[in-house]
Parts: C-alpha cells; sequence; structure tokens
C-alpha cells in the first residue's frame, strides 16, 4: 500500500473532490526588475485595473468559503502595494497558510520585522547566482543582488528562513553549484526549477531562447539530486491540478486555471471566484495525442506551458525519462517519438 504525507494526503482529497486546496493570487504586475525571463515582460499592461484592497479582501473571503488553505501571493512585486499589510492582515484573519513570492530587494528591517507578525507559511526569494554581476545581469537592475541579499539577511533577522528559488537558463546553468553552496552555508532551503515557462503566446520565442536545452534538463534533475529515481512511480493517466485543487487570479481579478495556464475564466470582482470555479473545466483539447502517447507514464508535461508552446518539449524529455530510467518500452509513440527497447 502506497503511504503518503499528511500533506500529499490533503492533496489528493481536495484533487479528487475538486477544492481549490492552492490559490496564486497575482497582487500586482508591477516590478522594480527587468528579468530578462520574465512572462510579464512585452504582457498587456494591467496596471490600470489593478483590484483594491476591499476587492481582494471579498476575494480572499471567496477563497476561504471555496476551500482554499494554501494562499500564494506573488507579482509583479508584491511589496510595491502600500496595501500589503492591510492584504496580509485579512489573509491572516481568515486563517490562509500564506507563501510569498518577492525579489526581496524592497525587505528592510522595519518590513523584516512587520512579516514576521503576520506568521507566514513561507517567503520564497529569486535568487539567479551567487554571482552579484550574473544576477544583476539577469535581474537587468545593476545592485539588484546586493539588495536581494540584504532583504534575506533582514529576514533572517526576524526569525523568517525564506526558500530560495533559481529558475535555470543559459544565462546561470553553469552557477548552480555554487549558488548551492551559497544558500547552504546560509542554511536556506534551495529550490530549483529547470522549465522556464512563457505563460503567453507572445512570450513564447524570447522566454524559450533563454531555456536550458532539453539535455541540460534531464541532466539537471537526475544528477543534482532534485529527483530521486528510487521514488519514481510511473503516472497512470495525464493528471493536473490546474483547475482542478488549484487556480490562479491575476491582479486585476481574472481567473487562470493555473499561473502558466492563462485561459481566462471569468472575472473575480464581477462574478465571484466560488461561481467561476464551479464552471471552471480545463480544455485538454490541444493535448489530445498524448492520451495515447507510449510514453506518457515518464512525461512531466504541463499543460499550461503545452498550451503557450506546443507539447514538443516534454515529448523528447519523456523519451529521455524513459531512457534513463532504462525502461523497457518498445513502441512509438502517437507524437512520433521512437523509444528503443532496453532491458539490460
Amino acid at each position: 500500500m502506497t503511504s503518503y504525507s499528511p500533506v500529499a494526503r490533503l492533496g489528493r482529497c481536495s484533487f479528487e473532490n475538486r477544492v481549490p486546496l492552492t490559490v496564486h493570487l497575482e497582487l500586482t504586475s508591477r516590478c522594480h526588475l527587468n528579468c530578462i525571463h520574465c512572462f510579464h515582460r512585452g504582457a498587456p499592461s494591467r496596471e490600470s485595473g489593478e483590484m483594491n484592497a476591499e476587492q481582494v479582501k471579498e476575494l480572499l473571503e471567496s477563497l476561504e468559503t471555496a476551500g482554499t488553505l494554501f494562499l500564494i501571493l506573488t507579482g509583479g512585486e508584491p511589496l510595491l502595494r502600500s496595501d500589503l499589510w492591510e492584504i496580509l492582515e485579512e489573509a491572516k484573519l481568515r486563517g490562509f497558510a500564506v507563501m510569498l513570492f518577492t525579489s526581496g530587494t524592497g525587505i528592510n528591517r522595519e518590513k523584516g520585522a512587520r512579516l514576521a507578525e503576520f506568521s507566514l507559511f513561507s517567503v520564497h526569494i529569486s535568487v539567479y547566482s551567487s554571482d552579484p554581476e550574473r544576477h544583476d545581469l539577469i535581474t537587468g537592475v545593476p545592485g539588484s543582488f546586493e539588495k536581494t541579499s540584504l532583504g534575506i539577511d533582514n529576514l533572517l533577522l526576524n526569525g523568517i528562513s525564506p526558500v530560495i528559488k533559481t529558475p535555470l537558463m543559459d544565462e546561470n546553468y553553469n552557477d548552480l553549484d555554487k549558488l548551492r553552496r551559497w544558500a547552504r552555508k546560509r542554511n536556506l532551503t534551495h529550490k530549483i526549477d529547470p522549465v522556464i515557462s512563457p505563460c503567453y503566446r507572445k512570450n513564447k520565442d524570447r522566454i524559450i531562447s533563454r531555456r536550458i536545452s532539453r539535455e541540460k534538463v534531464c541532466e539537471t534533475v537526475f544528477e543534482s539530486g532534485i529527483f530521486d529515481t528510487g521514488d519514481f512511480r510511473p503516472r497512470e493517466k495525464l493528471e493536473c491540478g490546474a483547475g482542478v485543487n488549484m487556480a490562479a487570479v491575476d491582479s486585476c481579478g481574472n481567473v487562470f486555471p493555473c499561473l502558466s495556464w492563462r485561459v481566462p475564466c471569468g472575472r473575480a470582482a464581477e462574478e465571484g471566484f466560488e461561481r467561476i470555479w464551479e464552471v471552471m473545466k480545463p480544455d485538454y483539447s490541444h493535448l489530445e495525442n498524448c492520451f495515447s502517447c507510449g510514453v506518457l507514464s515518464y512525461c512531466g508535461i504541463c499543460p499550461g506551458i503545452a498550451s503557450a508552446e506546443g507539447p514538443d518539449f516534454f515529448c523528447g524529455a519523456a523519451s529521455d525519462t524513459a531512457d534513463r530510467l532504462r525502461v523497457p518500452v518498445n513502441t512509438v509513440s502517437s507524437q512520433g517519438i521512437e523509444i528503443k527497447e532496453d532491458l539490460g
């Protein structure tokens, strides 16, 4: 019998009962950084339609009623909202486990102390390299590494140990080992995302051009400790929590299945999140060929990314995964990828 952790059981229960356990809320699309891989760059501006504090509070009330527990506050840069403290107070009163995603550049001692008052579930800070010049090259803002490092120090001074996040791209791939040592020296949890996402079709070519190769993705996943092959369990079918036990809301109140799958399903301020959630049904028609694919069991395809750019990247990665795991497969998938038999 498979044993699940309490969080995993909660996730499975919410999936089976279609409860929006986790919701990403983009509080703003504004940001003082200009990261080369950011999907907001070149996207339609939403600053003029940004929800005010009262609208956000109404959304939080609706999320609580719908059964949301994990509330991820992201942006843009959430700390650019002058009413962030008011929103955090409301989230705390409603019992959400709040995760804050930030660059950390705006966290001085005072703000670090204020954040500590809200008993946040976690704070995630993006660090792209332990080399200040390389980090600043990616953010497009000189001095940003120094400000981010200071923000981390101010959190630590107030008892908050942030999670360090690093999306990998060609510009920082070779810095990974040094960055891990940098995080370890500070006793910080370090998480890596090997596949950056375009989210919008309009941004597809620009962001994909920054993405590390499929071969490097597999090398990172299998050889860097991200993935334990001993824990591998082939997937039986294409399952994704987007629109099933998770959702996303942008700064204007538009509701999507997830941040990477930006198919608008309604506007929370006008229709209410609960009503939108009741009728939300993600369309998998763009993945029609995947359901009969011979390597679906070893595919980590993201329906959202595939919606923006097509499934080809994941098709190749599934083939590589099957080869890496020495899976005895002898078939040609519906995507035309041949997997040779390996019984060794």
